[in-house]
């Protein structure tokens, strides 16, 4: 994985202080600009991704999270918000196995994402039926 340079990670930083603050549009030409500089960096693609569904642009969104995945495939929180635009796309199963694979890459994301989500936890593994929107 490659480090951030100080120009990328400026940028970076202020997508995610606009994301947070529900200013996705906004925070993802900061992306964008992140991603021009060291498209081989992965959290721009991933960050970038994470607005987009905030935004209701699942496949999009999904093209940046896969691409996220492609520099980093051990990202959990790509592997969770990819979850997130399949869940909303009506593509549960696809979207379980997303959340799974990011609570095996780090399992504190299995109260975040579950407990909260909707999604029955039988054994650490999502169950069969689905309760996401």
């Amino acid at each position: 994985m490659r480090r951030e340079s100080m120009e990328y990670r400026a940028r970076r930083k202020k997508g995610d202080r606009l994301a947070s603050r529900g200013r996705h549009e906004e925070a993802i030409v900061h992306y964008d600009t992140a991603i021009r500089m060291d498209p081989k960096v992965h959290y721009a693609h991933y960050a970038k991704g994470a607005s987009l569904c905030s935004l209701g642009r699942h496949e999009e969104a999904m093209a940046c999270l896969d691409e996220s995945l492609d520099i980093d495939p051990g990202n959990a929180l790509a592997h969770e918000a990819k979850g997130d635009c399949l869940a909303q796309l009506g593509r549960y199963g696809e979207a379980i196995k997303c959340f799974d694979e990011a609570v095996r890459l780090d399992p504190a994301l299995e109260w975040s994402h579950y407990s909260g989500g909707g999604v029955p936890v039988h054994n650490g593994h999502a169950a069969g039926r689905h309760t996401l929107p």
